[in-house]
């Protein structure tokens, strides 16, 4: 006969217990449990209750409403939308770090930020009031804090004739003081295994801890009688450390073996351009390894971020995959459905039983709804003896509520989920005078949003287990495949890890981002060296991602790493021959088509430019209404000089004439660009370019000329080799000088260059003979142009910005340009008089700002 084990085995995870379960003989198993239950039930904090995390960040939201609200300048150092949901995501951001500080029983004010970011100082103060407040508020309700003194519960851990703990991962101050206090009522075998990146964890446990070791270190600080035999401890006399009075802590180094070297480890990784691309290898080695024999127990999938599961799920088409950390239970379209249902109907509801408060009342819904789908599914009618008064409760219902309830669709949650939706409830029933300050809305929210972090159980997976690398602690299997091994995924940087910097976490001797990363390093080392055939990894290299730099510090520790294009070995999609490019080619006819001077000036830069817009219409894509960009300015000047020449069309400029005008255009500027500090910015450079204009102006007005026309237009045609060219445009401004010329102008908001010369001059020539056509008609004539014929024209364009030398300023069109460029237009015409091949220009600069260049492929 088997005799019973009496010794207590402790584990970091629960599948690690599971493990340790599988490699016992038959019989009588020994006692095995994880490290957080053996604290939960042998400690307990005299005169209060344990609470969860849902109660905490009830309080941490109401503290933050109220602190605000007596305060309301304090948004502007704390950034939390003043909402309901806003002081929700301000608790889950206080929530790991007041944690921090307490498990490493830090005080706020020993925080040395003021020393170091003397910015910040007030932002602490908050902090340090926040964080008195709530534990004031937990103190006042009666719930424990993770630095409260506790006490062992003697009689669980003297019931074990030793504990052996099998340690991995880093133990905060305050476990380590447990570890201490339960060692004065039994021994405790600590086993644990070294590295180089967590062996100085353990030196608070034993000086002499070296990297490559395996170590069983006992920890027993009894006292003894003469006689030898073990008297126990007073576990209510405990010192500042947690270790009870009288007793000596005591570790003794019971056995030390070296582990095995990293140099038998043998790592395949692939790389990938593509994150998603890493499921080709993944699944196909999974598929190959299933077929060949090897068991799926023996295979572990390991993801850094769960999101990768996503992708898993979404392309395991044969289902080899199990999902250890559940699916979200919203994920079910039924699950949802029926979710989304209910709050309708729970928010529909305005008239509740005077009696119940609003949580009740919610309650007895929840246990009215379950209760019927237990009873339909003929299962218990409670879930056990303890929720037996909740499923009491539906009785006051009226009926009004139950005839609601029931015609929703059957309740598709199992009774494991209904527990723990209760079991919420039950948590908010604790603090029920704290949410009587919530709104039936708020508190319909606030349930809803825990109930969608729920996870359910992955039932309908294969057998090989895809989990995050924290689940694999202390167990071992044939095969590792790891996805994402990246910088940014490992190791992988939690916000509450950067609050405090490395200066400060050293001077308050915590665990300092290096410590955080080296940890995450050790879990996936320990990994590999556990995998006893195969270790396997994929990553993604491109532009925006690299490698993890566990994979150059493994091989500089001697470790084998081959590395492989997976895109060349594994598609996850089937690849096709990439055909050539070929050149499109359009050829059509321009029609009756009526040019313009920006229409033609197109059509000579680039004629596909030409096609997309004239012809096929394609518009082009409109700036952002926030930008003031050049255009507008420019649109915004041509507005400003026409308002103010506009108005003395046929009174003669001279000095006193133009200073008006100066000074009308200026103001109708600023009355335009006064909006805003960007706009009036604006105003003052365009105002400080336009000096160069006006002096230019008044030079010309000593001579005195009539303004004819300002924005005019004109339709009129050309008559090449029999055929009529339709033509048309807009003339910025007309001047009659005093010898009876015409003055053509057109203003321009850019600086000349020699690229846009040559298109300036021929908008000045396509102006000339528009008006030297017997075909010219103006569009709503002026009373200045009545009648009227230019004898003789000059044609110029105006540089309105500053440009040196100023002769620069104004572009004169010479009787030699316009004969050149005449014949130019003369052939651009012609060229239009057939079918046309639209071609893209050779002269790629133009195509840089151009809106059809990625249809170009430009």
């Amino acid at each position: 006969m088997h005799t019973l084990d009496s010794r207590l085995f402790v584990f970091s995870t629960q599948r690690a217990i599971t493990s340790f379960y599988a490699s016992q003989q038959e019989g009588l198993m020994p006692k095995a449990m994880g490290i957080d239950e053996l604290f939960s039930r042998a400690f307990f904090t005299p005169s209060k209750s344990a609470a969860s995390s849902h109660i905490y960040r009830i309080l941490l939201h109401t503290i933050l409403r109220d602190l605000l609200a007596q305060r309301p300048a304090l948004t502007k150092l704390l950034v939390f939308e003043q909402s309901f949901l806003g002081y929700l995501q301000g608790s889950e951001f206080l929530l790991p770090f007041f944690r921090e500080i307490a498990r490493h029983k830090v005080a706020m004010s020993e925080i040395p930020l003021r020393d170091i970011y003397a910015d910040y100082e007030e932002h602490l103060a908050i902090l340090e009031e926040i964080y008195t407040r709530f534990v004031a508020r937990l103190d006042e309700l009666g719930l424990e804090w993770l630095d409260d003194k506790q006490e062992v519960i003697k009689e669980f851990v003297q019931g074990f004739s030793q504990i052996e703990i099998y340690l991995d991962g880093l133990l905060n101050p305050i476990e380590q003081d447990k570890l201490y206090a339960l060692s004065a009522y039994t021994p405790l075998y600590i086993h644990i295994d070294t590295d180089s990146y967590n062996y100085a964890y353990f030196r608070w446990l034993y000086a002499e801890i070296e990297p490559g070791f395996s170590y069983t270190i006992i920890l027993d600080s009894r006292e003894v009688d003469s006689k030898g035999v073990a008297k126990g401890a007073d576990c209510r006399k405990v010192d500042s450390s947690g270790v009870a009075v009288g007793s000596t802590p005591s570790t003794t180094l019971a056995r030390k073996h070296a582990l095995p070297d990293p140099k038998q480890i043998h790592i395949h990784a692939l790389y990938f351009e593509l994150r998603i691309a890493q499921c080709s290898f993944v699944l196909e080695k999974v598929r190959g390894l299933l077929a060949s024999g090897v068991s799926g127990d023996e295979i572990i999938i390991i993801t850094p971020d769960e999101s990768f599961s996503e992708y898993f799920a979404l392309l395991d088409s044969a289902h080899n995959l199990n999902y250890a950390m559940g699916r979200e239970l919203l994920s079910s379209p039924k699950i949802r459905a029926w979710c989304d249902e209910l709050r309708s109907v729970l928010e529909a509801i305005t008239q509740r039983p005077n009696a119940m408060s609003d949580l009740a009342f919610v309650e007895s819904i929840f246990t009215y709804i379950f209760t019927q789908a237990n009873a339909k599914a003929n299962t218990q009618t409670s879930l056990d003896s303890t929720n037996a008064p909740i499923y009491q409760a539906h009785s006051s219902l009226d009926s009004s509520h139950i005839a609601l309830l029931d015609t929703l669709p059957p309740c598709p949650l199992t009774t494991r989920l209904q527990a723990k939706i209760l079991g919420i409830i039950g948590d908010y029933l604790r603090v029920e005078s704290v949410l009587e300050e919530f709104g039936y809305g708020q508190l319909l929210e606030l349930l809803f949003l825990r109930i969608q972090e729920l996870g359910v159980d992955d039932v309908f997976g294969g057998k090989v287990r895809v989990m995050g690398v924290l689940e694999t602690r202390g167990i071992a299997c044939d095969y590792v495949i790891m996805v994402d091994c990246n910088s940014g995924f490992l190791p992988r940087i939690k916000e509450s890890d950067v609050f405090l910097n490395t200066a400060i976490r050293e001077k308050l001797q915590m665990p300092t981002l290096q410590d955080r990363e080296n940890l995450q390093k050790h879990y996936y080392y320990q990994l590999f060296m556990c995998a006893r055939k195969g270790v396997f990894v994929t990553f993604t290299h491109n532009e925006e991602a690299r490698e993890s730099s566990l994979l150059n510090e493994l091989e500089l520790q001697g470790v084998s790493i081959t590395r492989d294009n997976g895109d060349n070995l594994y598609a996850l999609f089937a690849v096709n021959e990439p055909k050539p490019y070929v050149e499109e080619e359009i050829v059509a006819k321009v029609g009756d088509f009526v040019f313009s001077p920006t229409s033609l000036a197109v059509f000579a830069e680039c004629k596909r430019k030409f096609y997309c817009r004239y012809i096929a219409r394609l518009k082009e894509p409109e700036p952002l209404e926030s930008t003031f960009d050049s255009l507008a300015l420019g649109e915004l000047v041509h507005k400003a000089l026409e308002h103010s020449y506009g108005a003395r069309v046929g009174v003669v400029c001279d000095k006193a004439c133009m200073q008006m005008i100066e000074q009308e255009c200026q103001e109708y500027l600023r009355t335009q660009l006064q909006h805003t500090q960007t706009q009036g910015f604006s105003y003052e450079l365009i105002r400080q370019d336009l000096r160069g204009f006006w002096q230019l102006e008044r030079r010309l007005a000593r001579s005195g000329f009539f303004v004819l026309a300002c924005e005019q237009g004109f339709v009129s045609s050309v008559a090449i080799d029999s055929k009529q060219y339709k033509i048309t445009g807009k003339i910025d401004r007309i001047d009659k000088l005093a010898d009876g010329k015409w003055r053509v102008i057109d203003y321009k908001l850019s600086k000349p260059s020699k690229a846009s010369r040559d298109k300036h001059l021929l908008q000045l020539a396509f102006y000339r003979l528009a008006l030297e056509s017997s075909a010219l008609v103006f569009s709503d004539t002026a009373s200045a142009l009545a009648g009227t014929k230019p004898t003789r024209i000059e044609s110029m364009v105006y540089y309105l910005k500053d440009a040196k030398p100023q002769k620069d300023r104004a572009l004169l069109l010479s009787q030699e340009d316009f004969h050149a460029q005449k014949e130019r237009i003369i052939e651009l015409f012609k060229q239009t008089s057939g079918e046309v091949c639209f071609e893209k220009t050779q002269d790629t600069t133009s195509c840089v700002h151009c809106a059809y260049a990625d249809m170009c492929n430009r």
